[in-house]
């Protein structure tokens, strides 16, 4: 009887040890913003999840899914790297509406309304953009003024002859940040073969008339130190490797950890353990 006692104590310490992952403290959980999430959906979210926790430098740290949420453990995780870890990711690269003329579509005033995390305006049963205090009209482009009308643009996803969006879904996972001229960083990547026939598409047609081409992440224009939206005048045809200038330090190092990672497939919010 008291050797049936010990195996079961030491069964029970085993079991114990193994639900803990060996001990390590969580330091946050991060729980789908809609319930239900599917195991496969927190799987993928694991994966990413950890890439994102071994380009900020927290490879000893781990992740596991527990009762329909996500664990980490022993990483040492600020409000910046909380906030790193929960974007869902998604980059597009967006263009202006143009009309047969070359003109481009913007707004003065007001609000374009876009679909949840794009750069593609929500339109009417007639197919009018949705623009909430304010009216579309088209204008001559003149890149000479571009730092003053490229926050009226009203942007669409760039997409290749073939109609496919550029997004990060072409990105290899090899971001990385450098230092351009001046010593002001800039954020290198390289889009794979098929990625590359698209880029190289849309910058063909932008070069036409020095059309600007504008990155977006999970829905918002990227914006260099000083509030201004960052979108580069194209002037000649670009495939696989590229850079995008403008962004901080911070704001660089912080996306080439989100694009090497890959997006997640559901959103996610952190809770204190």
């Amino acid at each position: 009887m008291r050797k049936l006692f010990v195996f079961l104590v030491v069964v029970g310490m085993l079991a114990a040890s193994c639900g803990s992952d060996d001990g390590a403290k969580i330091s946050i959980i991060l729980e789908p913003l809609i319930s239900g999430a599917s195991l496969a959906d927190l799987e993928r979210a694991r994966d990413v999840i950890d890439k994102r926790l071994e380009e900020l430098g927290l490879g000893s740290a781990s992740v596991s899914v527990e009762k329909g949420r996500l664990e980490v453990r022993d990483a040492e995780l600020g409000a910046e790297g909380e906030k790193t870890l929960t974007r869902p990711g998604r980059l597009m690269f967006c263009e202006p509406i143009v009309n047969h003329e070359g003109e481009i579509a913007i707004t003065w005033e007001g609000t374009v309304v876009y679909e949840p995390g794009t750069c593609d305006p929500m339109r009417d049963d007639q197919g009018n953009i949705a623009i909430v205090g304010a009216t579309l009209e088209y204008v001559l482009w003149d890149p000479t003024v571009v730092t003053y009308r490229v926050g009226n643009i009203v942007w669409q996803p760039a997409k290749g002859d073939d109609g496919r969006e550029l997004t990060g879904e072409f990105l290899k996972p090899t971001t990385q940040v450098r230092e351009g001229a001046l010593g002001l960083p800039i954020l290198l990547f390289e889009l794979t073969d098929e990625g590359g026939v698209i880029m190289s598409d849309v910058t063909a047609r932008l070069a036409s008339g020095s059309y600007p081409l504008a990155p977006f992440i999970d829905g918002e224009p990227m914006k260099g130190e000083d509030g201004t939206i960052i979108a580069p005048l194209v002037h000649g045809q670009v495939t696989t490797i590229s850079v995008i200038e403008g962004l901080s330090r911070r704001d660089a190092e912080t996306l080439s950890v989100i694009l090497n990672a890959g997006v997640l497939p559901i959103g996610l919010k952190a809770v204190e353990p």
